[in-house]
C-alpha cells in the first residue's frame, strides 16, 4: 500500500496531510518514517518551504507615504510567492517576489482608500483602517 496524499497544508511550522479515510494508521506511521528517512522524498518540498521577512517602505502610489515600515512574510511554495501583511491580513501573490510585493502594495493602497471612504466599519475593517493610519499617511 503506497502513501497517496489527497491535500495537505502548512500552518504554524507543521505540515498537516490528509489521506485516504481508511487508510491504516501503521501502514501510514511505517510510510511516514520511510518518506522522513529518505531524504527528498515526497514531504520535502513542504519541508524546503522558504520565508523571510521584508519590509515595504513606499507603497509605489504618488498619494500616500509610509511612516513606518509595513513588516512583510514573503514566502515561497511551489514555485509561487506570496507576500504577506498579517497586521493587514492582507497578501499579493507573483511569480518572483517584486511581483508578489508590486502585487500587495497595490492591495494595500485599495483598501486604504476603500476603508477611508466608508462610514460604518465592522470590527476587522477598523482595526485595519486604524492600522494604515499609524503607519502611512496621504501626501
Amino acid at each position: 500500500m503506497s502513501l497517496q496524499v489527497s491535500s495537505w497544508h502548512y500552518s504554524g511550522g507543521a505540515v498537516f496531510i490528509d489521506v485516504e479515510k481508511d487508510y491504516p494508521v501503521q501502514a501510514l506511521l511505517a510510510e511516514v518514517r520511510t518518506v522522513a528517512s529518505d531524504g527528498p522524498s515526497l514531504l520535502w518540498p513542504y519541508f524546503n518551504r522558504q520565508q523571510k521577512t521584508v519590509y515595504i517602505r513606499d507603497l509605489a502610489d504618488p498619494r500616500i507615504v509610509v511612516n513606518a515600515p509595513i513588516p512583510v512574510s514573503v514566502e515561497v511554495s511551489d514555485g509561487q510567492l506570496t507576500a504577506c501583511c498579517y497586521d493587514l491580513e492582507q497578501f499579493g501573490i507573483g511569480d518572483d517576489e517584486f511581483s508578489a510585493l508590486d502585487d500587495l502594495r497595490a492591495t494595500i493602497v485599495e483598501l486604504y482608500f476603500t476603508l477611508k471612504g466608508e462610514r460604518s466599519l465592522g470590527p476587522l475593517p477598523q482595526r485595519q483602517l486604524a492600522y494604515l493610519n499609524t503607519v502611512i499617511r496621504e501626501t
